[in-house]
């Protein structure tokens, strides 16, 4: 709050602040708040991403893909915006949207290096009926973890259309020892 007092024209105080709302559970005060930072600074991509995070978390997952088309528009070919609304696709149970989505981003191979698309990608292939490429994938995650850090959140999604409830429970683990911000 005080960096907002002391600059209120400072849309990245308003971005942590909605942040620090959305770790108290205050998702319409983190969502009035994401939207300030927006207005402060209209070509952030962070911030226009978090905004669809917080609509998304709200269940307003149609503002959310309308949010996510606009920023799309401003900022092509950025792919956690397609990652953004897969989620919300998901979320809404518009899995033919989501898998529309997806298949184009699959092709992009600098993608396959990134844990949040792998696990993405796991997802679909698992709801698609192709239980060894997800885990295929699953397998991978698993080895980059001793590289680089991957979000352990990523991976629920996967084991829950598995039905892996075994490494469902090694993921949560996983999350609550690294005290994961998701």
């Amino acid at each position: 709050m005080r960096a907002i007092e002391l600059n209120p024209g400072f849309g990245w105080a308003r971005h942590w602040y909605a942040h620090s709302l959305e770790s108290q559970n205050r998702m319409e005060d983190a969502l009035r708040e994401m939207r300030a930072a927006l207005d402060l600074d209209p070509l952030s991509v962070p911030i226009n991403w978090d905004i669809a995070a917080e609509l998304i978390n709200l269940k307003r997952y149609d503002e959310a893909l309308r949010q996510l088309d606009k920023a799309d528009e401003l900022f092509p070919r950025v792919p956690i915006f397609s990652y953004m609304k897969v989620l919300a696709d998901y979320r809404k149970g518009d899995f033919d949207a989501a898998r529309n989505i997806v298949e184009p981003l699959t092709k992009q191979p600098e993608l396959m290096k990134d844990p949040s698309f792998i696990a993405l990608f796991a997802a679909q292939a698992a709801r698609d009926g192709h239980a060894p490429e997800a885990r295929r994938m699953m397998a991978q995650l698993e080895q980059m973890r001793k590289t680089q850090y991957v979000e352990p959140i990523m991976l629920i999604e996967v084991c829950n259309v598995l039905n892996d409830r075994r490494q469902l429970m090694v993921w949560l683990r996983r999350a609550d020892e690294e005290r994961s911000s998701f």
